[in-house]
C-alpha cells in the first residue's frame, strides 16, 4: 500500500458513501410516489395482500434505479473526493453493466419473495439486492484501482457487514421510514467501517514493518518458493490437468 489513510480521507469516504445512498433513497421515493396510487395500499398493508404483478413490477424498478443511482454515485464521488480512485470511466462501466447482471439474476428471487411472503419478502430482497449491487461496486473499484491491496479490501468488506448487520438488528423496524434509510445508511457504513479497518492495518503495518496481507506474500508450506517456483508448480499442475483429460 503506497498511501496510508489519514482522517481526512476517512471523511471524504464517509461523504461519498452517505451522499450515494441519499441518492438512490431520492430515486427510490420519486418512483413509489410517483406510483403510490397503483401500490401505496399493498405497500402500507390497508389492502388484502394477494400477488400482484404491478406492485412487484414497480418496486423491482424502483430498487434497481435506486441502487444503480446509488452505485454510479459512488464512484463518480469517491473519484471526485480520494485521488487514489481517478479511473472513473473504467469503474463507472463495469458497474452499470453488473448491476444490470445482477438485476437478471435477482429477478426470479424477487418475484419468488414476494409470491410467497409477500411485502416482506419483498424488503428482505431489496435489501440483499442492495447489499449484492453494493459489494459489486466495491471490489469493482478495488479491482481497477488497488488489486495488491484486495486482501484489505476484503477484511474491510466484513468489518461493514458486520456494523450494519449490528445497527440493523439495534434499531431496526419495519415502518418505510427505516426502509428508506437503509441505503444511507449500507453505503455510509460501508465507507466508513473500510476505511477504518485500512486505517487500523496501516497502522498495524508500520508498528511490524510487514505486509501480513500481501498478495505475494507466502505461508505455510508455500512460504519462501519463488515466482519461478510458483509459475512451474502451476505449470505442472495445468500438465496434469491436461494428461488426464486425454485419458
Amino acid at each position: 500500500m503506497s498511501e496510508t489513510v489519514n482522517f481526512s480521507t476517512l471523511l471524504a469516504r464517509s461523504a461519498a458513501g452517505l451522499f450515494s445512498g441519499i441518492l438512490g433513497t431520492f430515486v427510490l421515493g420519486v418512483v413509489l410516489l410517483l406510483s403510490w396510487s397503483a401500490i401505496g395500499g399493498f405497500i402500507s398493508g390497508s389492502e388484502e395482500l394477494v400477488f400482484n404483478p404491478i406492485v412487484i413490477t414497480i418496486v423491482t424498478l424502483g430498487v434497481f434505479l435506486s441502487c444503480l443511482t446509488s452505485s454510479l454515485a459512488y464512484v463518480v464521488l469517491l473519484g471526485a473526493f480520494d485521488n487514489r480512485y481517478r479511473l472513473k470511466s473504467t469503474a463507472f462501466t463495469h458497474v452499470f453493466f453488473g448491476n444490470l447482471v445482477l438485476l437478471l439474476a435477482f429477478l426470479v428471487i424477487f418475484f419468488t419473495a414476494y409470491a410467497r411472503f409477500n411485502v416482506y419478502g419483498l424488503s428482505l430482497i431489496s435489501i440483499a439486492y442492495l447489499i449484492a449491487t453494493a459489494l459489486f461496486t466495491y471490489f469493482v473499484l478495488e479491482f481497477v484501482h488497488h488489486r495488491s491491496t484486495l486482501l484489505v479490501k476484503l477484511y474491510g468488506f466484513l468489518g461493514v457487514l458486520v456494523f450494519f448487520f449490528f445497527i440493523t438488528f439495534a434499531f431496526s423496524s419495519t415502518s418505510p421510514v427505516f426502509l428508506l434509510t437503509i441505503m444511507p445508511l449500507f453505503y455510509g457504513i460501508m465507507a466508513f467501517a473500510s476505511t477504518i479497518v485500512e486505517m487500523f492495518y496501516d497502522w498495524l503495518r508500520g508498528v511490524y514493518q510487514n505486509d501480513f496481507l500481501d498478495l505475494e506474500k507466502r505461508y505455510g508450506e508455500d512460504y519462501g518458493k519463488s515466482a519461478a517456483e510458483q509459475k512451474k508448480a502451476k505449470e505442472k499442475a495445468f500438465d496434469e490437468d491436461e494428461y488426464l483429460r486425454d485419458l
